[in-house]
């Protein structure tokens, strides 16, 4: 039996970062609230997909919202669990463990907390892969499972549930009501039979976010890189593989969309002087080495401070940092044309096909 202690949450929290593609939000508040819980209620069980009860209701636990927002919010923990015992009321049944939605960010360590404020064991996997920004980035939506009931708590504390078989139109619905507030809402959503999700999870995500964690207690970017590598083989994850090591030029809107956000770089290593970029749409989408594509969604890409040595997010890359960036290629899942069609770059609007991390970079 495994359990989650104050010596996984900092690891935890760095192998999120990593996960979330540039993602997933400041966790520092977070990493805090779990240390804080842990030491005064003891560590977390932590359940393998495959040990998951078949006839027991599981569900999905997080938060959404704007990273500005989040990062002045005061968080206790307590309104997961509302949404939680909400979902219960609900669909009349009880609730028996706790999964993230999207296993990378905030959202990796938020449900650990709610798991724990209710004595419930957190499940070792999630229905993302990684970090999106769009709710129906998952493998319920590529079963043609829905979302619903999907429970929102808003920071006036009133609870809205929503209904539907359409994720968009839910999330669209969701949207609406956290604008005319503050934009920051805790959920509860993916409700199913541990023999269902047993089907849709996608296994060992947090194991995983906490071994590439574990990489970053290395003295050098190579070292970090080759344990993540290695971490990566007992995965469904595939090839972990370095882009490049650049010095960031100039951080600027892109040209073809206001809303994406071009990084580019010079190099910095003796023998690959040459421009990099990195697209961005809230999360690092897209990169170019000398102007040919080296990585695309849904596959992830990472970026590490060569000064700290940490990973480095959408919102805290700036000019003249000096960084490494590489890519973590996604589950097969993913990249089935359904996936490519639901979580590659033209869901973001960039119309452009996928090929694989091997592929682009043979």
């Amino acid at each position: 039996m495994k359990y989650i202690d104050s010596s996984w949450v900092k690891s935890l929290a760095l192998g999120g970062q990593v996960l979330s593609s540039g993602g997933g939000g400041d966790t520092k508040n977070f990493e805090t609230i779990l240390e804080d819980i842990i030491e005064k209620k003891g560590k977390i069980q932590l359940i393998n997909v495959d040990d998951i009860f078949d006839n027991s209701y599981y569900c999905s636990n997080g938060m959404m919202g704007i990273s500005n927002v989040i990062d002045s919010y005061e968080f206790t923990g307590s309104n997961g669990v509302d949404t939680i015992k909400r979902m219960e009321d609900v669909e009349e049944c009880k609730i028996s463990g706790i999964y993230p939605y999207e296993g990378a960010g905030i959202n990796l360590l938020y449900p650990i907390i709610t798991a724990k404020l209710m004595d419930l064991p957190i499940i070792d996997g999630d229905i993302m892969g990684r970090c999106f920004t769009q709710l129906q980035m998952t493998t319920l939506e590529l079963n043609n499972i829905s979302i619903s009931p999907f429970i929102l708590k808003d920071t006036m504390n009133i609870m809205h549930v929503f209904n539907g078989k359409d994720t968009r139109e839910i999330e669209s619905e969701i949207r609406k009501v956290l604008s005319r507030i503050d934009d920051l809402g805790f959920f509860a959503s993916g409700i199913e039979k541990g023999e269902m999700l047993k089907k849709l999870l996608i296994p060992g995500t947090l194991s995983f976010a906490k071994n590439i964690g574990d990489a970053f207690n290395n003295s050098s970017y190579e070292e970090i890189i080759e344990d993540i590598k290695n971490a990566a083989e007992k995965t469904p994850y595939g090839k972990v593989v370095k882009l490049f090591k650049a010095r960031v030029i100039s951080v600027e809107e892109a040209k073809f969309n206001k809303e994406w956000t071009r990084f580019s770089f010079i190099g910095i290593e003796e023998n690959k002087k040459g421009i990099f970029s990195i697209l961005a749409k809230d999360q690092f989408l897209l990169t170019y080495n000398n102007q040919k594509i080296s990585c695309t969604s849904p596959d992830i890409i990472a970026a590490i401070d060569l000064e700290t040595l940490k990973p480095v997010t959408f919102l805290k890359l700036k000019k003249d940092m000096e960084v490494g960036v590489f890519a973590v290629e996604v589950p097969d899942t993913h990249k089935t044309e359904d996936g490519i069609n639901l979580m590659g770059l033209q869901a973001f609007g960039y119309k452009l096909p996928y090929k694989s991390i091997k592929e682009l970079n043979e």
